[in-house]
C-alpha cells in the first residue's frame, strides 16, 4: 500500500468512524495529521462527523488539535 493509499484509508476510517482501522492505519505509520484537499485531518473529520471516540483515540495518539482546515475550524 503506497502512502497515499494509507492517508486516504485513514481519513475515509474517521469519516465513518471506524475506530479499528483508525488504529491499523496508525500501527501502519501513518502521518496522523495528514490532510485531504480541504486540508482537513483525521481528527478534524472526525469531530466533524461526531465520531467521539475516534477523536478520543486521535487525541491520545498525538494529533494536532489546533490545525485548521481551510475554513479555519479546528476540533479544539
Amino acid at each position: 500500500m503506497s502512502a497515499n493509499e494509507l492517508v486516504t484509508e485513514f481519513l475515509l476510517a474517521a469519516e465513518q468512524g471506524n475506530v479499528d482501522a483508525l488504529k491499523a492505519c496508525l500501527e501502519k505509520g501513518v502521518d496522523i495529521n495528514a490532510t485531504n484537499r480541504q486540508k482537513r485531518t483525521a481528527i478534524v473529520i472526525a469531530s466533524l462527523k461526531k465520531h467521539y471516540p475516534c477523536v478520543a483515540l486521535l487525541i491520545d495518539a498525538g494529533a494536532d488539535i489546533d490545525k485548521q482546515d481551510q475554513t479555519c475550524f479546528n476540533p479544539s
